[in-house]
């Protein structure tokens, strides 16, 4: 039982030395740890990455929901629970340190670069919530348009690092939000912008405010581009991809790319400039420049892609598509070329969950086969040299540096 125990733990935390770091400690800080979820994603264990054993293991507050989010001093981890809680973690202490109750089922939550500021969106009441890193709460924030006509539930959740702000989408509410964090963010005008120049308009503070961007149709899906500046989003029942500009507060651009979701949106660079590659619905990938906002090739994909994955120091996109019941194939994209490379097949169904290793060199494919869960770890440099490791569930596991 002890050792069947040692070897699920030393392969999960094999796996999550694989997994992008969230964060990376001061240099001395202890030894390398991992995070591993167990018990239904009940527990916590704080693993040492080197030698695969769990230094401490501690209950949650219930079911986590979504990924952690890290401290920027690698020393805290934030955990969400579906049913509205907000926990922090001490690492390596390996115990839980505050709690905040969001107030309704939690959406999602997002943490800012420097970890002070967490933003928290909650199913019902619809609405935001804002706290400190200790988890006091800051300022409540209703989902609802500036005159209050028009209410609704937070649909998508994201962090701008580069504007020091975090971007929110609504299922009902035509409307596009811009929270920052930044001190010296500029004020907001609502109404009219040119008010403010004939002296007529009342600013309130950009500093934690609400900048709106009105939309046509509500977003269903948020992504950034590689510079911050664009939001990227998904109106149904549209399948079109409509560019955001934050600055101006208005679309730019509408790209018949047949988006569904967000995680089908990949950032990244060719030969220099932004690109951005889509992944459709019609078993095709297409690659945007993001310079004149068009689309300049679409390349076949045996089926429609579940996963496309990207790093900067990878040469290649990664698009994964489930070719049959007992089959996976990816299909590599050369980001220089604009070109396919090649495929790469493994047997089992894709579970969705995949990531690069911090330095882009092995992409790590949560998968299902026959004699049970694990992980395909394809390495970027010889990408048919696929190792399998297995873990006996869905892997939960992330690297803390």
């Amino acid at each position: 039982m002890l050792q069947s125990r040692r070897r699920i733990l030393r392969a999960a935390a094999a796996m999550a030395a694989g997994l992008p770091a969230l964060a990376r400690p001061a240099p001395g800080a202890g030894p390398e740890l991992a995070l591993l979820l167990d018990d239904d994603a009940r527990q916590l264990a704080v693993v040492d990455a080197a030698s695969f054993e769990p230094l401490h293991r501690w209950p949650l507050a219930g079911p986590v929901h979504g990924a952690p989010r890290l401290s920027s001093d690698g020393r805290a981890v934030f955990l969400g629970v579906r049913d509205g809680w907000i926990t922090r973690h001490e690492l390596p202490a390996g115990r839980e340190t505050a709690r905040a109750r969001t107030g309704g089922a939690l959406v999602d939550f997002a943490l800012s670069a420097d970890g002070r500021w967490l933003l928290a969106a909650q199913a019902s009441p619809g609405g935001l919530a804002l706290y400190d890193s200790a988890l006091q709460l800051v300022r409540r924030y209703p989902a609802a348009s500036l005159d209050g006509s028009v209410k609704s539930q937070v649909a998508a959740l994201l962090h701008a690092a580069g504007r020091r702000s975090f971007v929110v989408a609504f299922d009902t509410l035509p409307e596009l939000w811009e929270i920052s964090y930044d001190r010296a963010a500029p004020p907001i005008f609502d109404g009219l912008v040119h008010d403010y120049r004939m002296g007529e308009a009342i600013a309130s503070s950009g500093f934690l405010g609400v900048r709106r961007t009105p939309l046509e149709e509500p977003f269903t899906a948020l992504a950034l581009d590689a510079g911050g500046r664009h939001v990227l989003g998904v109106a149904p029942p549209s399948s079109a991809l409509e560019v955001i500009n934050l600055d101006v507060r208005r679309r730019i651009a509408k790209l018949a790319a047949d988006a569904r979701s967000a995680a089908g949106l990949a950032g990244f660079a060719s030969q220099g400039r932004p690109m951005l590659a889509v992944a459709g619905a019609d078993a095709a990938l297409r690659i945007v420049d993001a310079a004149p906002w068009r689309v300049v090739r679409a390349l076949p994909l045996p089926a429609p892609a579940m996963v496309l994955r990207t790093h900067a120091a990878a040469p290649q996109l990664w698009a994964g598509s489930q070719a049959g019941a007992g089959e996976s194939v990816f299909t590599l994209v050369e980001k220089e070329m604009l070109d396919a490379a090649g495929t790469v097949t493994l047997r089992g169904q894709l579970l969705g969950p995949a990531a690069f290793s911090a330095d882009g060199q092995r992409l790590w494919v949560s998968m299902r086969r026959d004699e049970g869960d694990g992980v395909a770890v394809c390495s970027a440099r010889a990408p048919h040299a696929a190792r399998w490791m297995p873990t006996g569930r869905a892997p939960a596991a992330w690297p803390v540096s």
